[in-house]
């Protein structure tokens, strides 16, 4: 993946968070209460981007599906 890809996903992202607040803002008629409900979004990345790269150091991740190609390789050893 590219330093472009990580742009336009990081774009991506904050474009939905403000359509998703502007969402909120409309259904409740207050600016205060989304920002309180939507505050811990951007601090689950703190959890999320550690996770993808353990996952993926442990072979588990990644474009490929290594999790998949194990879980199938112990099937057949399992049947055999």
């Amino acid at each position: 993946m590219t330093f472009e890809t990580f742009r336009d996903m990081g774009g991506a992202f904050v474009v939905a968070l403000l359509l998703i607040y502007i969402l909120v803002v409309w259904e409740f008629g207050n600016f205060r209460i989304p920002l309180m409900i939507m505050a811990p979004i951007p601090l689950t990345l703190l959890g999320i981007i550690p996770a993808h790269f353990i996952m993926f150091k442990l072979g588990l991740g990644g474009v490929h599906g290594h999790l998949h190609d194990r879980l199938d390789h112990a099937g057949r050893n399992h049947r055999a």
